[in-house]
């Protein structure tokens, strides 16, 4: 299976946004770039040891497994409250 690199699309960007400490939508751009980077280097070696894409094997259920048991332990009790 082919994978294909995605890239930034900068139209999408609000071009009105008013950004702080001195941030640029190019300083964005190119932070999104080096994370679609990342993943599709990660994905091509797994493709390439005849493994599953990144994104196939985290779907929206294991993150919510994950978030469970941080939240109530590994046991699934909850810890006392703090107030």
């Amino acid at each position: 299976m082919a994978i294909t690199r995605n890239v930034v699309d900068n139209s999408k960007f609000n071009g009105g946004a008013v950004l702080s400490f001195e941030l640029r939508r190019e300083d964005f751009q190119m932070a999104m770039q080096d994370v679609y980077d990342f993943f599709f280097d990660v994905n091509s070696h797994l493709l390439a040891k005849g493994l599953m894409r990144l994104d196939d094997t985290h779907t929206a259920g294991n993150h919510v497994g994950r978030a469970f048991r941080y939240d109530h332990g590994e046991s699934g009790q909850t810890f006392p409250n703090s107030d």
